[in-house]
């Protein structure tokens, strides 16, 4: 089993409040991996950094990589008339 995968079986199975943790493949670049993450709440997403498999993935991750890693945090949009009126 591969270090992604086994860290995704891990959060499966311990971390009930990180609602998804699904890894996508660039079309375009097979080397480029997104990992898509959705928490409950800031407590969940600091509950998920914290796990020994969560610091073993980012430590064991790098020599894996050809660049360092770009994290964007991001936040729902209540109201889409916003987005669509500026």
């Amino acid at each position: 089993m591969s270090l992604l995968q086994e860290t995704i079986a891990q959060i499966h199975a311990d971390e009930s409040d990180t609602l998804l943790y699904i890894p996508h493949r660039d079309i375009h670049d097979n080397n480029r991996i997104i990992l898509y993450e959705l928490y409950r709440d800031q407590n969940a997403f600091e509950y998920h950094e914290n796990q020994p498999y969560i610091k073993k993935f980012l430590t064991e991750r790098q020599q894996h990589l050809q660049h360092n890693p770009e994290v964007n945090f991001l936040e729902p949009i209540s109201d889409l008339t916003s987005v669509f009126t500026s």
